[in-house]
């Protein structure tokens, strides 16, 4: 039970332990720690060493709405896949939950963010959707408080760490390459979405490769060359994963046909 009251657990033990950790690596921590170094308010050094604090407030956060969904709001779905929160008492819950207030009310404090009110009303607005997503909405709704999820997820970690110059650029970042990606594995879950092609890893490569126009074209607006890097970073991951299929592939049909 102790290691459930540490931010961070919950969300490994229930997402990331048999998910797909080089997906939360390369989509969101990496991303992450290059768009602080690069694009932070500086010095560098400063701009990394708090990354890890807000992100943990952020999965302070979002794990409540994690254990709420688990714990409460599943039993109102149909089709709902067990995550673990079965296996605590409401009391265990309760407990959970406030030592994840208390971790985000204390890591706020250390950032210096306690009394600044960008930092207060975005994790309120993130508290507010999550709350939405958890009611037992038509499917329909929830992808809409899905994409702001999203949003806020990505975002979270270092919205407070960059430039202001570069804030729209990150949300329209955000919007493009990683809330608009993950929309459609989530729909297909719903089965509101018939695209068996999406898995393809030439599906990812084209989708992230045809925003480069858009990309080379608002590079030199404000805030633009963020946009830009971070449209040729996914490119780069997706072309990477294009070209380790085709490999892998290429030797598997290089296979002998053995006899049955």
């Amino acid at each position: 039970m102790l290691k459930a009251l540490c931010p961070f657990w919950y969300f490994w033990d229930t997402r990331l332990r048999r998910g797909s950790l080089a997906f939360h690596f390369t989509f969101e921590w990496l991303s992450a720690i290059l768009l602080a170094a690069f694009f932070g308010q500086g010095p560098v050094w400063f701009d990394l060493a708090r990354l890890p604090m807000v992100y943990l407030a952020f999965v302070s956060i979002y794990e409540i709405g994690y254990i709420c969904n688990d714990f409460y709001a599943a039993r109102f779905e149909q089709g709902s896949r067990p995550r673990g929160a079965e296996r605590f008492s409401n009391l265990q819950v309760l407990v959970m939950i406030f030592t994840r207030l208390l971790s985000f009310a204390a890591l706020s404090g250390l950032l210096g963010f306690q009394h600044n009110p960008q930092w207060q009303a975005f994790f309120l607005m993130l508290s507010l959707v999550f709350s939405l997503h958890n009611f037992p909405l038509p499917v329909e709704l929830k992808v809409i408080t899905f994409t702001w999820l999203s949003v806020c997820r990505f975002t979270a970690p270092t919205l407070f760490l960059l430039r202001t110059s570069y804030v729209p650029a990150l949300f329209l970042s955000t919007l493009t390459f990683y809330s608009g990606f993950r929309l459609l594995p989530y729909m297909d879950s719903k089965g509101i979405l018939k695209m068996p092609g999406r898995r393809k890893p030439i599906f990812r490569l084209c989708y992230f490769v045809s925003i480069l126009p858009l990309a080379w074209f608002l590079r030199d607006y404000p805030g633009g060359d963020l946009f830009w890097w971070l449209n040729l970073y996914f490119a780069g991951l997706a072309l990477g994963g294009f070209i380790w299929a085709q490999i892998r592939s290429g030797n598997s049909s290089a296979r002998p046909i053995e006899p049955s």
